[in-house]
């Protein structure tokens, strides 16, 4: 068990899809999850149609997912709640929204909790661990969030991050799709095979 997260497409909202639903007249995007959904309990919905037709509507596969990450296993992200505690008050809606237990489902982000977190990753940015497996896991998730953070639609990522940290910093060069390093692939498979308890003071800082 594990924590994911995703941000949906909006190819549907902009008319970008290859073509057009069946039964349009029932489709709908989920005001608070932006997933492009069927009114399945309407009378003759067809479930089967939609959803062979959603898996192939656009380049984000099956669901419409633009951005997707594994943030962790429970042990993971119960290495980064215990890292987070240590000062609080530098991470309030991490802790709460995010990193609360390891295999939480069916949560959303708001635009306003988005906004929050961004301005909360300065202060993970700033974190780092003396053990290079722990550190190479924290910098995943880092970049990860970051990821996430600017593909959330409704308002602009760069405006975002802007606020957060100031024009032209170090967010520019942390989103994944720019490319991984050979070197930083290999700390990632080290981090993900030997990060199982959290880290005390003395690795983190």
């Amino acid at each position: 068990m594990g924590l994911n997260a995703w941000v949906f497409c909006d190819c549907y909202e902009m008319g970008k899809v290859k073509t057009p639903p069946p039964q349009p007249e029932l489709v709908y995007v989920d005001t608070i999850t932006g997933e492009v959904s069927l009114r399945w309990e309407e009378e003759g919905a067809d479930q089967h149609s939609f959803y062979e037709w959603r898996s192939a509507a656009c380049a984000h596969g099956p669901i419409g997912c633009l951005v997707s990450h594994r943030l962790g296993n429970i042990s993971s992200i119960g290495f980064l709640r215990e890292l987070f505690q240590e000062t609080p008050e530098r991470f309030p809606t991490l802790l709460s929204k995010v990193v609360y237990n390891g295999s939480h489902g069916g949560d959303e982000l708001m635009l306003a909790d988005v906004e929050a977190v961004a301005v909360e990753m300065p202060a993970v940015h700033e974190l780092h661990c003396s053990d290079e497996s722990y550190e190479a896991y924290l910098r995943e998730f880092e970049s990860q969030m970051l990821d996430l953070i600017q593909s959330f639609p409704g308002a602009s990522p760069q405006a975002v991050m802007e606020r957060a940290f100031g024009p032209g910093t170090w967010w520019r060069k942390s989103r994944f799709p720019a490319g991984i390093t050979e070197r930083k692939a290999k700390a990632r498979a080290r981090a993900k095979a030997t990060v199982r308890a959290k880290a005390g003071p003395s690795l983190c800082s």
